[in-house]
């Protein structure tokens, strides 16, 4: 068994040398392209209001016709009303209600995927609605939405770095992986080389 981890061993590093990245990468223009590109795939936030009727999966029959049927009133008030006024009015959920249903700014990652389904493609001033969750239904009000502001590079400029030259060391060990493999006529595992790629991280 010792052997067998002194053979590892000597594996990892001897693959760590031969796949060793560069001393000079990433360079300036590859991390400004990285943070560039972050800068583009930020996440959104979405500046919402809500419209709250408590219907949560498993409620009887009486509490949903009672929810359905005040669902039907809303949807009429909203035709002639102010969306901020009917959450006043009718919303459940007190905290919010009086605000107006105002929510504030919520990152994506916070909303559960029916509700940002239906976020993303509302333009400001626009609303959706009734949309079930575990929870009950809700009607929505998109004010605002921005994307996430990142750090200053010069803040995220050494964990930049740090990724950029960890996903090259990946690179470059499957690519030496398999022309050794070519080389030796063998079969590489996918399995078992991902298992070595992530041991020698």
């Amino acid at each position: 068994a010792l052997r067998q981890l002194d053979d590892e061993a000597l594996t990892r590093l001897w693959i760590a040398h031969e796949a060793a990245v560069p001393a000079g990468y990433p360079t300036e223009s590859d991390v400004q392209a990285a943070y560039d590109l972050l800068k583009q795939r930020a996440p959104y936030e979405y500046h919402l209001a809500q419209i709250f009727v408590a219907a949560p999966d498993g409620a009887d029959s009486d509490k949903l016709d009672a929810a359905l049927g005040k669902v039907a009133r809303i949807r009429k008030d909203l035709a002639s009303q102010d969306f901020g006024q009917v959450a006043r009015q009718q919303s459940e959920e007190p905290a919010s209600a009086a605000k107006g249903g105002d929510l504030g700014f919520l990152p994506a990652a916070q909303l559960l995927p029916a509700v940002l389904g239906a976020v993303q493609s509302l333009k400001p001033g626009e609303s959706v609605g009734p949309i079930k969750t575990a929870d009950g239904l809700h009607f929505l009000k998109l004010i605002e939405r921005k994307q996430t502001t990142l750090p200053a590079l010069p803040v995220v400029h050494d964990r930049i770095v740090a990724a950029l030259r960890a996903r090259k060391q990946a690179e470059l060990e499957e690519t030496y992986l398999r022309g050794l493999a070519a080389k030796l006529d063998i079969t590489v595992d996918q399995i078992e080389l991902a298992k070595l790629q992530q041991s020698l991280k």
